[in-house]
């Protein structure tokens, strides 16, 4: 069974009441109410205003401007300059929807897909920057297999677009496609589990991530391309409804940049969330300065260190005011890092042992056997120096799960992958090693092995170059069959090779990070 290195951040949950609504904004401002922890790394400036206010935009950056069309019912069309810090006009799209649109750029071009104005729309547009910007030329494309508005888009940073969720006049949806940019064609994909309308989407890590919306504006969806299926998983921190405008990706991290309605139930929020594909946690940075539902905002993706934020509704009025952030620099260096969690069978039981790396606000350890808590291990606190930690579990024969569970000083958890141990299996008769799984793999991978009798092992890995680059297994061990996690989230992407060592047994084999 796969291990990961889990990588553990503070997280909480801010949840509100989802009630039904209009597609039209009838309802007075509330004001949201935030904890402002986060990595306090982005500065935000305030530039000028946008050439008009403007709300529910599509919205990403091509080249050298950050593109915003549409307003709720008026075709607009805004350019914001990123050399100059500049607005401009651009050419507005052509007639039919003009708000409630995902913007999805690739590296010479913006798409949009479906939209509302006020009925629902299945086009597909593409939009060419004409000699750099600020205006452009608009494509029809193959139209979207759904009509729809509210609909999660992302690119893969190749020749795929996709896009799932939304919703129409059968109400919200969980439907998702994929769509060949090469070949002009949809083509769908599984459905998420559940139905999500006004969602935001992103690609980052190798998967299509479907964020918050009004149907579960805390939800994440994770889309795995390679197996076609789809994972709930961590939740967004601030509750983001009508993210369809406020969510994009780097290819590294996603990114929600403030958000919301800004009327009734669907309040705005200022908070700057970002998500770490590889952990599987979410972070938070330096808040937007105002918060305005239905903004458009990004990541800019040739420039990963700034974002973009403009327009938006306060539940009264529009607004054109614009805001640069400056400092993105993705999550922090792994602020709790497990470096490896072991099982060995051994007399009377299993023996447990895990390290860190690292560790910030670590309460405690919990030991999980087959789902239920066994034992409990405080933590070190704030510490940059390695910890190691061991539990003995007393167990007769059968076959069983582990799982740690880390809790915060703030109350919030986190978990490790699972470890899967046999006890009383068949006697292990020789030496052997196994091929690593996953191969090729992202960040870690699984080496299983046998040894027939007490002996020392050594078990390392080397680069292509035959450097020793880590050592996960290096003293003796009684005769059994182990289960080793190679974490490889500092490595750089290539071939490595693996050497185990016991008694006058040697084996090696050959894996591949892929990052």
């Amino acid at each position: 069974m796969t291990k990961v290195t889990i990588v553990l951040m503070l997280s909480f949950l801010i949840a509100f009441s989802a009630l039904a609504y209009n597609e039209d904004e009838s309802f007075g401002y509330t004001d949201p109410v935030l904890s402002q922890w986060g990595l306090d790394n982005v500065t935000w400036t305030q530039q000028g205003n946008a050439t008009a206010t403007f709300r529910r935009a599509a919205s990403g950056a091509v080249g050298d401007y950050w593109y915003c069309f549409g307003d709720q019912y008026v075709g607009t069309a805004h350019a914001f300059n990123l050399t100059t810090n500049t607005w401009a006009a651009s050419t507005p799209p052509p007639a039919g929807a003009t708000c409630n649109w995902p913007g999805i750029t690739t590296d010479d071009a913006l798409y949009i897909i479906g939209g509302y104005n006020p009925s629902y729309y299945n086009t597909f547009l593409r939009f060419t920057p004409t000699g750099g910007g600020p205006t452009g030329t608009w494509s029809q494309l193959a139209v979207y297999p759904q009509t729809a508005c509210g609909i999660a888009g992302g690119w893969d940073g190749g020749d795929i677009i996709y896009g799932a969720g939304g919703g129409g006049s059968g109400g919200s949806l969980s439907n998702a496609y994929a769509y060949s940019i090469s070949g002009d064609m949809w083509m769908p994909i599984a459905s998420m589990p559940g139905p999500m309308k006004y969602c935001g989407g992103g690609f980052a890590g190798g998967k299509f991530y479907v964020v918050g919306g009004i149907d579960n504006a805390t939800g994440v969806y994770e889309y795995s391309p390679g197996t076609d299926t789809w994972a709930t998983v961590a939740s967004i921190p601030v509750a983001v409804w009508f993210s369809t405008f406020s969510i994009s990706a780097d290819g590294d991290y996603v990114y929600s940049i403030g958000g919301g309605g800004g009327y009734g139930s669907w309040p705005a929020v200022d908070a700057v969330q970002i998500y770490d594909p590889v952990g599987g946690v979410w972070g938070m940075d330096t808040p937007l300065p105002v918060a305005y539902g239905t903004n458009a905002s990004d990541i800019i993706p040739n420039d990963p260190t700034t974002g973009m934020d403009a327009g938006g509704y306060d539940g009264v009025a529009n607004h054109a005011e614009t805001y640069r952030g400056d400092g993105f620099e993705g999550m922090p260096s792994v602020p709790i890092e497990l470096t490896a969690f072991n099982a060995e069978v051994v007399e009377g039981g299993v023996y447990l042992t895990w390290t860190t790396a690292s560790e910030i606000d670590c309460y405690e350890w919990t030991v999980l056997r087959n789902g239920d808590a066994v034992a409990t291990l405080p933590g070190y606190g704030t510490t940059v120096e390695p910890h190691s930690y061991s539990y003995m579990d007393e167990v007769g024969e059968g076959t069983y799960t582990y799982r740690l569970l880390e809790t915060d000083i703030g109350g919030a958890t986190t978990y490790s992958d699972l470890i899967e141990v046999t006890v009383g299996a068949a006697e292990v008769t020789e030496y052997a090693v196994s091929q690593n799984y996953p191969n090729p793999f992202n960040p870690s991978t699984s080496i299983a092995y046998e040894i027939p009798e007490y002996s020392l092992v050594n078990l390392s890995v080397y680069n292509i170059n035959g450097e020793l680059v880590a050592e996960l297994v290096d003293g003796y061990r009684s005769a059994g069959r182990y289960d080793v996690t190679f974490s490889a989230s500092g490595f750089t992407s290539g071939v490595y090779f693996y050497k185990l060592t016991a008694g006058d047994y040697s084996s090696m084999h050959k894996m591949t990070l892929m990052k």
